[in-house]
This record gives C-alpha cells, structure tokens and sequence, in this order.
C-alpha cells in the first residue's frame, strides 16, 4: 500500500510539527526523528492560539487558505464557540462525496471508537499514473474540509493548542493519564528510537492523541479500501 502524506495544506501559524503519513509507524517520520529534544522545563511552550475563538479567527482572516465550504463552516463554527459534531460529520461526508463525484469507488474513512476519523489510502495498482492522480485528487478532496478536521480534532487532542506536534501528543497523553505528569516529548523521541513505549500504544485514548494531532500509524481494525474496484 502506498501511503497518503498526512500533511495538511494548510498553513498553520509558527508551526513547527511534522506530520507521518497513514499506515506508517511513529519512528519512521524522519522529520520527528531529526527534531532536537525539548528540556522538560521548557517542553510545552509556543501555541497557534489562547482559545477556540483565536484558533478560529486564525484561519478566518487567512481566506486565501479555506476554501468557500470551510468559510461557511467556520463562521457558523465562531458562532457555536467550536467545531460540532454534526459539521465535523458533514465535513467527511463533503470529502467522500467529492472522491465519489470524482468516480472513485469504496471511498471510507477510517472511524475511531469515539467517532474521530483519519484517511485511508487505496490499495495499489500497476498503473502508476493512474494511481499517482488518484491521490493528488483524494488531496484535492480533503484540503477542502481539512480545516475543520484539524479545529475538530485539536479540540480533542490539542486543547491548548501547542505548535509542536509532539508537545501537542504528549499534553494528550498526559491530560488522560496515560503517561506519568513528567512525561515529555524528549521521553516520546526516546521511545519511538527505540520502538520501546511506556503506554498501550493500541489504547483508543492513546490512538486518539496521535490521531486528532496528525499524526497516524497502524492500528487493529484500521480498515482498507481499493478506489478502483
């Protein structure tokens, strides 16, 4: 299975995470690997905003980088003080449908215990073109709703919302108890080298604080599709 880039394209203010892609294990993003270790006094430091509000407004003043559906979305968004579920839902349903209206088949999401969804890359076929525009348009289809995907999912996973992808994960994991209040993203680094985890890495919770902060590896029951059928 070729995998799809889990990198949005969208901009996000001083961002300085890195993204792997679908289906690819935690220690083989070589951007994680080579980013430097965080002192634990100052692991959790820069944020994309204070608020839901700000984080909204961020990506409202910045037109040229949401597209008309998630400018609709997101003003209404403003209004409710967050992403709800029913737009988030919406939000998945616009990017299958737009796979579909495209004439890709068995378009899925991969869906959560909780209801977080993540993307599923196709299974390959020996047309190389064919299958290289398959996912330049799968790309076309989610940077469409993937604004309203990362507010949602930050609203789960990044509530404080941390520029630093890892720092992001590990105040996840640390806000559900799933790793000690000293964990870092220095201990994070550690442990994806060495492939050796502290945590359950199949615990949904844990899942989860991967997932909504972009970043994806394999999981039991993560389910496959084949666009081409």
């Amino acid at each position: 299975m070729v995998m799809l880039s889990a990198c949005s394209s969208t901009v996000q203010p001083n961002s300085s995470q890195s993204t792997a892609s679908p289906h690819e294990d935690a220690n083989a993003s070589s951007q994680n690997s080579q980013q430097s270790e965080v002192a634990p006094e100052t692991d959790l430091g820069a944020q994309y905003a204070h608020s839901i509000s700000e984080y909204i407004d961020y990506y409202l003043n910045q037109s040229a980088i949401i597209s008309e559906y998630e400018k609709t979305a997101l003003e209404h968004a403003k209004q409710e003080g967050e992403v709800s579920v029913t737009a988030y839902e919406s939000a998945w349903s616009t990017y299958k449908q737009c796979m579909t209206d495209k004439g890709y088949s068995n378009v899925i999401v991969d869906t959560l215990a909780n209801g977080v969804h993540q993307r599923v890359a196709s299974e390959m076929i020996d047309d190389t073109f064919t299958y290289n525009k398959a996912l330049s348009d799968e790309a076309q289809c989610y940077a469409d709703i993937d604004t309203i995907a990362q507010i949602y999912n930050a609203q789960i996973g990044n509530v404080n919302f941390y520029t630093n992808q890892d720092e992001a994960i590990v105040d996840c994991l640390r806000r559900n108890n799933l790793v000690p209040s000293d964990y870092t993203s220095s201990t994070l680094n550690k442990e994806r080298s060495s492939q050796q985890y502290s945590f359950n890495r199949d615990d949904i919770n844990v899942v989860t604080c991967f997932v909504t902060n972009n970043y994806f590896y394999p999981r039991e029951g993560e389910p496959t599709t084949n666009w081409f059928e």
